[in-house]
């Protein structure tokens, strides 16, 4: 299964100018979200599994942990 037709590998989430959603500030959560889906465009990433494979990486680490905690993060269903 092909989870991505990119060959181009996503930006570090520590590189400059990329998405960061830190879990204090849970109001930016829908501008946070709708970059990384400009990002996962940018990147030709569609497949849902793999996008929450990357969101987490651009997150804070209770955050992280707690995403992927979700009975959603391990199965093809969104989070919304």
């Amino acid at each position: 299964m092909n989870l991505s037709t990119s060959t181009q590998k996503m930006p570090r989430p520590t590189a400059r100018d990329t998405p960061r959603f830190d879990g204090d500030k849970s109001e930016t959560i829908r501008h946070f979200l709708l970059q990384m889906e400009d990002l996962f465009s940018d990147y030709s990433i569609t497949n849902n599994a793999e996008k929450k494979k990357q969101l987490v990486h651009y997150a804070d680490a209770d955050t992280k942990k707690e995403w992927k905690s979700l009975d959603e993060y391990g199965t093809g269903r969104h989070l919304c």
